[in-house]
């Protein structure tokens, strides 16, 4: 059996904070294809706003393959970022920025999307960032952010703590 839903945790929040009433956008660099047509479809069937999408031939969203074991329930989670293009900060206008009363960054994958944060940092937009990629400028990154969001497996790397206790301690300094 196959199904096909949009999502991932924060394409879900979004969905999720506009159903409940708020204001919500979602900025990326999309190209024409079917994947982007339909990510673009769902975000509006749940009132996210897509006007700021960018279009861009090599751009496509994120997407996985999720294959569940129906006897066990146990599943595998195959993803595919190849053709993510990240938006950068001439992207980005002030007015958008500025418009937003917190500014959600998701980062995965390269590169450290330090410009987007220093502009929106600079413009005094809070940022919240799911960090999971693994890069030398991460550091200069987490300076930006106002909200830090990671896994149990990053807060280990970045801090060299086998403690998750003594990881998040260190993460807040």
């Amino acid at each position: 059996k196959s199904t096909r839903h949009a999502g991932g945790l924060a394409a879900t929040a979004m969905a999720a904070a506009a159903r409940l009433g708020g204001a919500v956008s979602y900025v990326a660099r999309f190209d024409e294809g079917e994947l982007s047509r339909f990510m673009t479809r769902r975000f509006d069937e749940f009132g996210v706003r897509t006007d700021g999408l960018i279009r861009d031939p090599q751009g496509e969203p994120y997407h996985s393959v999720i294959v569940v074991d129906a006897a066990t329930g146990s599943r595998t989670i195959f993803y595919d970022c190849r053709n993510f293009r990240q938006p950068t900060a001439a992207d980005l206008s002030d007015e958008l920025i500025r418009s937003a009363r917190v500014f959600f960054l998701d980062f995965l994958a390269e590169p450290v999307p330090l410009d987007v944060a220093r502009k929106v940092h600079d413009l005094g937009v809070p940022i919240v960032a799911d960090v999971e990629g693994r890069s030398a400028d991460v550091g200069a990154l987490n300076e930006l952010v106002d909200y830090l969001v990671v896994s149990e497996e990053f807060a280990r790397w970045k801090t060299g703590e086998a403690n998750l206790a003594a990881a998040c301690a260190r993460l807040a300094e």
